[in-house]
């Protein structure tokens, strides 16, 4: 009984206690306007939240809805006062007592306030974490929009939340690398799908990596990591061994580049008596591996696999193909294992083979894997990549072929 008359005075104070306190039962607009006409005593406001603070806690048990529910509204209306009506201090007061209450008013309530602090650029901070990790309902405005929640908060949610709220926090639209990589540890599809489709989301390497890993097995994200802008070569390349064809197109003349600038530069250097072909560094070999690509390597040779594969000279089928090209037998079978043939056209230009003697290979191929020849489909397909991958392009996808960059990462051989 005591309780609810406590209760009672209280709405009764915050309505109609003094000329002052008038003031704080007002709307906001009316507030706003009577801004300079009435300026706000801030004794008589600290009074009044410093008794409310004391009645919080019984207000927060008691079966008497409505009180509470008025209250509640009273206070995060205050919310909203410029910083000369309301002090830092009183602000501190309301953001305790609101966070006292505001778990025992009902949800509609509770998204309300949520949607109202969202929007602020210095809101409770007390109150905006709980309310940020209330059911989500009530808590996607501030998860998708409040730029005052920190990293460590969001990343505390998706570890502690649920998957609906780690999908709305991969919706923000200004999410850090640190709150995604979280994310991506997580390893939900729908998230991470979720995800990849923000545009404004900047990854870190680690997690363009996991998730690059993750689509061997999840299909509906290959696309969704092929089509990013910041997806490197190193990366793409490595995907393509588990693409479906129309991807593998993608990587390849998305990513198909030209070391001419590069080449020349180490021409000149050479030239000018700057630089040593012949250098024992192994970091130096890999560079100019990278840069000048095959084209000192004896591709002569390509042109006479063809007699060792009539033969049946597997071995020095395999050798001079992998000297051809100036990379390891264990490639070259990776390559020719491959049940797409787009790598196997990739190796042919890079040899400069002619268009017919790649497609003679693709054909013997074919038959080695699957009894059968390629289709009129297939080959055209085929062609098409052989005929538009530059020469040099296609000798830079063979070096990164050669020494991947990501081991845990490289898809395994499979028999053919």
């Amino acid at each position: 009984m005591q309780c609810a008359m406590n209760e009672e005075n209280l709405i009764h104070q915050l309505h109609s206690s003094s000329e002052q306190t008038k003031v704080s039962s007002l709307p906001v607009a009316e507030i706003i306007q009577l801004e300079t006409a009435t300026p706000m005593n801030h004794e008589v406001l600290a009074d009044e939240l410093h008794s409310t603070l004391a009645l919080a806690e019984a207000l927060a048990s008691t079966d008497a809805e409505h009180p509470r529910v008025v209250l509640v509204k009273r206070l995060s209306d205050l919310l909203l006062l410029s910083d000369d009506q309301v002090m830092p201090s009183e602000r501190a007061l309301i953001d305790e007592i609101l966070v006292r209450l505001i778990g025992h008013v009902d949800a509609s309530l509770r998204k309300r306030i949520a949607n109202r602090i969202a929007g602020m650029t210095d809101p409770p901070r007390a109150l905006l974490v709980k309310l940020a990790r209330d059911e989500v309902i009530v808590a996607e405005s501030i998860l998708e929009n409040s730029l005052a929640v920190s990293d460590s908060d969001l990343i505390d949610i998706v570890r502690k939340g649920n998957g609906e709220h780690r999908r709305v926090i991969a919706s923000r639209k200004v999410l850090s690398s640190a709150v995604a990589d979280a994310l991506v540890e997580m390893s939900e599809v729908s998230v991470l799908e979720t995800l990849l489709r923000n545009e404004s989301v900047h990854f870190s390497l680690a997690g363009m990596e996991k998730m690059a890993q993750r689509s061997r097995y999840v299909s509906s994200l290959q696309p969704l990591i092929v089509e990013r802008a910041m997806l490197h070569s190193t990366l793409a390349y490595t995907m393509f061994w588990w693409l479906p064809s129309d991807l593998r197109l993608r990587v390849l003349f998305r990513f198909s580049v030209s070391r001419r600038v590069l080449q020349q530069a180490i021409a000149d250097a050479i030239e000018q008596g700057d630089f040593n072909l012949r250098s024992n560094d192994p970091l130096e070999q890999e560079a100019l591996n990278f840069i000048l690509g095959g084209q000192f390597s004896a591709r002569g040779q390509a042109v006479h696999v063809f007699e060792h594969l009539k033969t049946g000279k597997t071995d020095e089928f395999l050798t001079g193909f992998a000297i051809a090209a100036g990379i390891t037998r264990q490639t070259v079978i990776k390559i020719l294992r491959d049940p797409g043939g787009e790598a196997l056209a990739v190796l042919c230009k890079a040899v400069s083979l002619k268009r017919q003697e790649f497609v003679m290979l693709a054909r013997l191929l074919e038959k080695a894997k699957r009894a059968s020849d390629l289709t009129e489909e297939r080959s055209e397909c085929l062609e098409l990549v052989f005929d538009s991958l530059p020469t040099d392009s296609a000798d830079l996808i063979l070096r990164h072929w050669d020494k991947p960059r990501l081991e845990g990462l490289t898809a395994p051989l499979s028999g053919v």
